[in-house]
């Protein structure tokens, strides 16, 4: 399986960072809102580390977030957040 590096928020608000394994970004998501953090970037980690070497790569035509894993994620996050909207 491949791995992810990821970015995202605790509980706190603190941010975390590392590299996950799973089959897709999506299952990554999942693994972090189970564990209270929520993604802010998920990268496929040889992605992630030619960025942090400073050697951008485009790529085009990659496969974009279905409607369906949009809203399972919204749910997932309304549901981890105890189903209140939150206000900034």
């Amino acid at each position: 399986m491949p791995q992810f590096a990821y970015q995202g928020r605790n509980a706190r608000g603190e941010l975390v960072k590392g590299t996950l394994e799973g089959p897709t970004s999506s299952a990554v998501a999942d693994q972090l809102f189970s564990t209270g953090v929520t993604p802010v970037h998920i990268n496929e980690a040889k992605a992630a580390v030619a960025v942090a070497a400073g050697k951008l790569q485009l790529s085009f035509g990659e496969p974009k977030v279905e409607l369906a894993d949009a809203i399972a994620r919204t749910v997932t996050w309304y549901r981890a957040h105890g189903g209140r909207a939150v206000r900034s």
